[in-house]
């Protein structure tokens, strides 16, 4: 696993435990799973979208060549 995927996979795993205790203080359990689920997953979208503004994504294995001059 390179950088990335362990940054992806520690945020997945921060998002899920903490999704667990937000809703703790509310009114029935039912109620408490839902607004946890809702703020998880809003949660994890946000930072989604953070995280990967403005990237350009290819594999990991992709090789880099130079480009030829285009000019006629």
């Amino acid at each position: 696993m390179n950088g990335d995927e362990i940054d992806a996979l520690v945020t997945k795993i921060v998002l899920g435990v903490f999704s667990t205790g937000f809703g703790a203080s509310l009114a029935t359990q039912d109620q408490e799973s839902a607004i946890a689920t809702g703020i998880g997953a809003l949660a994890a979208i946000a930072y989604g979208v953070y995280k990967h503004w403005n990237m350009r994504k290819v594999p990991e294995t992709a090789t880099v060549v130079a480009p030829k001059n285009l000019s006629p």
